[in-house]
């Protein structure tokens, strides 16, 4: 098993497959500039492993991912040109969720704890997802004054217009298991299996065809 980290992820290749873990716990592992584009690189590095076959995304601390960092969103309002700043930040996650809907790989999502606003956004854009217990899904955007711009065509994507609207008009949160029923979720399993869960799909995954695994047709 080969491990590096940096500031705000670890990764770890563990043939068949190789992980992305969120790291910053002390802030629910909040999508920071440098951690978008930390997952990016990422991605790119694992799609050059030919040993590696699946990506599994999964979070450290008790969430999964609480959405976009707003502390540095906040930060960024004394900037002069604040708006390009935040729109460069849109773009730079937008772009990672594109990678992964194009990912030639499958993308395993290994959550457990709070999904929140665009971390929700990431979720979704996995191939396959893998929920602890513990798992709750919010989309407090509204609350906020923000828009799910990235995660509704998610929502929408993965569990149809009508599911869509429950998160955009309702702003409790989910269950992981009445996410599994509306098709968000594939599984829902103890909190600390869910790792363990993810690398076995790898393994099954890796005895059947890369070819006939990889996008379109993972998706």
């Amino acid at each position: 098993m080969i491990a590096m980290s940096s500031a705000s992820i670890v990764l770890k290749k563990n043939a068949p497959a190789g992980t992305i873990i969120l790291n910053r716990p002390e802030r629910h592992n909040a999508l920071s500039r440098e951690m978008v584009a930390a997952i990016q690189q990422a991605l790119e590095d694992f799609h050059a492993e030919r040993s590696v076959r699946a990506v599994i995304i999964t979070g450290a601390g008790d969430s999964f991912c609480s959405g976009t960092d707003l502390q540095e969103v906040a930060d960024s309002a004394a900037d002069e040109n604040a708006l390009e700043v935040w729109r460069s930040d849109v773009e730079q996650l937008q772009q990672l969720i594109e990678t992964m809907l194009r990912f030639p790989k499958p993308i395993l999502m290994a959550a457990s704890g709070w999904v929140i606003g665009s971390g929700l956004a990431l979720l979704l854009a996995g191939d396959y997802v893998i929920a602890g217990e513990s798992t709750r899904l919010w989309l407090p955007e509204s609350l906020r004054g923000l828009s799910a711009g990235l995660t509704t065509p998610l929502l929408v994507f993965r569990g149809g217009a009508g599911n869509a609207n429950r998160f955009l008009y309702q702003t409790d949160s989910l269950s992981a298991g009445r996410a599994a029923e509306l098709g968000l979720v594939h599984e829902v399993i103890a909190d600390n299996l869910v790792w363990a869960r993810a690398q076995q799909l790898a393994v099954d995954l890796s005895r059947g065809s890369a070819q006939s695994q990889c996008w379109p047709n993972n998706s």
